[in-house]
């Protein structure tokens, strides 16, 4: 009977051992899901779904390279309950004296900076942006001629998308290209809100663009607009926009006027920011863990 005693003894402490221990393993869970849940918060990750969910591909976590339609499936704020003031804390970088005709590039320069990357304009122009010659080479390919030349044009979006993916990618880092192309202004203040700088084409001190030239790329007719501008959206007022302007700094536009000239340059757009999902589920967890 006694040995019979320790054996029930040995069971019911074997049992509790194993009700502590699952105890435990629903609270570790618990912790690593409220990690999870406080990081998708802090970071503001409202987008469920894009076009390259890059799992298992951690060499290539910064081609998240979207639509319009597919960056914009979120609940942002909307116009009518924004605020009538908004502005993010960026530091502009001015293009010149060393980059006459590099607005892009510079305005480029000036979001990677405000999301920590300490990297300089000549260094992004000479080493990361697509150059072609004037006459050769589409905009939409690369910029034609070169930034650091007076006489040069200039390059639209997919450009600097491209740039943007490959520094971050040199960089590992994490952050996600967006070529919102298309988006309404009251969609750019959206990303705004989130705490997301726009880079928008708009045109040189918003005057009035106007046909230059046209080229003949690959049996394609190409016009470019001159005074063709670069610039970064980064807050509002009530009547007017807020701008991190390559040739100026920080200064205000007024908003119908803003608004007509980036419709003029082809309502283009890109940002730049942090999603989890694009992130495989090995790297993901060391991430979440790691914070």
């Amino acid at each position: 009977m006694k040995k019979k005693g320790n054996r029930h003894k040995t069971q019911r402490a074997h049992r509790r051992a194993l009700k502590r221990a699952a105890i435990i393993t629903m609270a570790g869970a618990a912790v690593i899901i409220g990690a999870y849940s406080l990081k998708v918060y802090d970071f503001r990750i409202k987008y469920t779904q894009t076009a390259d969910y890059m799992k298992g591909n951690e060499e290539n976590v910064t081609k998240g390279v979207v639509t319009y339609e597919e960056a914009t499936n979120s609940n942002h704020t909307t116009a009518a309950v924004r605020s009538s003031y908004k502005r993010l804390d960026v530091e502009c970088v001015l293009q010149n004296p060393e980059l006459p005709t590099g607005c892009e590039i510079t305005a480029l320069t000036t979001v990677l900076n405000y999301l920590g990357y300490n990297v300089d304009k000549l260094t992004m122009a000479d080493y990361y942006l697509d150059k072609g010659k004037m006459g050769e080479v589409s905009p939409y390919k690369a910029f034609v001629g070169n930034p650091r030349d007076e006489d040069s044009c200039g390059a639209f979006a997919p450009v600097l998308v491209n740039s943007a993916t490959k520094y971050l990618k040199s960089q590992r880092s994490y952050m996600n290209v967006y070529n919102i192309t298309g988006a309404e202004y009251n969609e750019l203040l959206d990303y705004v809100d989130d705490g997301h700088p726009v880079l928008v084409w708009e045109t040189m001190y918003m005057k009035e663009p106007y046909e230059s030239c046209t080229w003949n790329i690959d049996g394609e007719s190409i016009m470019w607009l001159s005074r063709e501008h670069a610039m970064v959206l980064i807050g509002y007022t009530q009547s007017t926009y807020i701008m991190a302007d390559p040739l100026r700094g920080i200064c205000e536009y007024d908003k119908e006027l803003v608004e007509t000239r980036y419709k003029s340059m082809g309502k283009q757009a890109i940002v730049i920011y942090l999603t989890l999902i694009h992130i495989s589920e090995p790297t993901r967890r060391s991430y979440i863990s790691y914070a």
